[in-house]
């Protein structure tokens, strides 16, 4: 998924065409815009508009296209027909210098890596200003969205004494039990399916978004293991091959496939994940390559990520990807945690917009744009004026 959103910023020049529907300014035109890699279409006749104050949220599976229609709209592509407008001006047809001061009226973020437990969120959100001497009236927020695990948001990143008691014991108990190991593979060549039967099949096989769990039974038995501190022996792979939609990720004729293997529990019985790593993650490929048999043939590099790594590099407790368990008791209403499933806090102005909140995770947005109109609510009626629960209680 990713947003396009129109801002009240803008560029002097050309003007775009404008719809004679709305009289507000386009901030994003797209007119009949194609491009391709390879000789094969990603983005075909593609128009539109994002005006001032307006939102577009592009959802479809991988390798359709919405990164590179990111790129676009930022010069970092150019498109093979078409024109693309940003603030008034035609960036299709821009120079790289020109566009570099166009992008400083465009607002990006973009997380490298984890936050830092040792910072506080203030801190943290205020990292690269200061990094690059920003002044500090430029850093200071009267609101903070935070898409941080709300476990590291209030136990690691907001003071003990800024949240209610009875509020941190209910953070402290949120369940997290995260079972994900990770393989990323660089190949020499295209995996092969065996299930394809001729060219395009094979083509069509490789470029799909796949899930591999044959029956109920087996997906049970692979819940099983993980429930006694054991990897899953037949494990549920999830993955995709994301240099078949997308050839700019690898050099020409190479490939990366990306898999989420579950369950792996991130406290194992009786051994560790430092003994296990290798071992483990050469199963899944054995796993795999009954499912694509020229896999081990065409392997020319491996990562493994096993979850204690996924907890040391990204932060995530337990090793939990969707920032909590998605169960009933931390679903609907009950998530984060019951009596604050409205994506505010009890730190006035502090929210969270995270897959910690409901809907949860797999990367549809929608936390994050329900806790943008509850920003947006609270600031119309004044509320952000008002005392903090926390605050009331010190006075």
């Amino acid at each position: 998924m990713s947003i396009i959103a129109g801002t009240e910023a803008g560029a002097n020049g050309a003007t775009p065409p404008q719809s004679s529907s709305s009289s507000a300014q386009p901030v994003v035109v797209f007119e009949d815009v194609s491009i391709g890699f390879e000789q094969k279409p990603v983005l075909e006749n593609i128009s539109f508009q994002v005006r001032q104050g307006e939102m577009r949220i592009l959802l479809g599976p991988a390798g359709v296209g919405k990164s590179v229609l990111l790129k676009l709209s930022n010069g970092l592509l150019r498109p093979d027909s078409g024109r693309i407008f940003v603030f008034g001006e035609e960036i299709s047809a821009m120079r790289e210098q020109d566009l570099f001061e166009l992008r400083g009226a465009i607002g990006t973020v973009f997380q490298e890596g984890a936050l830092f437990d040792s910072l506080t969120v203030r801190d943290n959100v205020g990292y690269r200003l200061n990094e690059e001497h920003l002044p500090e009236q430029e850093i200071t927020a009267r609101v903070i969205l935070s898409n941080v695990n709300p476990k590291s948001t209030f136990l690691n990143l907001v003071a003990p004494s800024d949240l209610p008691p009875d509020f941190l014991q209910q953070v402290r108990a949120m369940r997290m039990r995260g079972s994900i190991f990770k393989v990323g593979l660089a190949l020499d060549a295209m995996p092969e399916w065996a299930a394809a039967t001729d060219e395009t099949s094979r083509r069509l096989f490789a470029s799909c978004q796949f899930r591999i769990a044959p029956s109920l039974e087996y997906m049970e038995r692979a819940f099983d293991d993980a429930k006694y501190g054991r990897p899953s022996s037949g494990p549920m792979l999830w993955g995709l091959t994301p240099s078949m939609m997308d050839s700019t990720v690898t050099p020409e004729g190479k490939h990366i496939m990306s898999i989420n293997v579950f369950h792996a529990p991130h406290e194992l019985a009786g051994t560790t994940w430092a003994d296990e790593r290798e071992r483990y993650g050469n199963h899944c490929i054995d796993a795999m390559c009954q499912y694509v048999p020229n896999l081990r043939d065409i392997i020319t590099d491996v990562r493994f990520w096993s979850p204690q790594d996924i907890i040391d590099e990204y932060g995530l407790y337990e090793a939990n990807i969707t920032h909590g368990e998605t169960m009933p008791g931390q679903m609907f209403s009950f998530r984060p945690i019951p009596g604050w499933s409205a994506y505010r806090t009890p730190v006035r102005g502090l929210y969270l917009c995270g897959a910690g909140c409901w809907p949860g995770g797999s990367v549809t947005g929608v936390p994050g744009y329900n806790a943008s109109h509850a920003v947006l609510a609270d600031l119309s009626r004044g509320l952000l004026d008002r005392p903090s629960p926390i605050e009331e209680i010190a006075t």
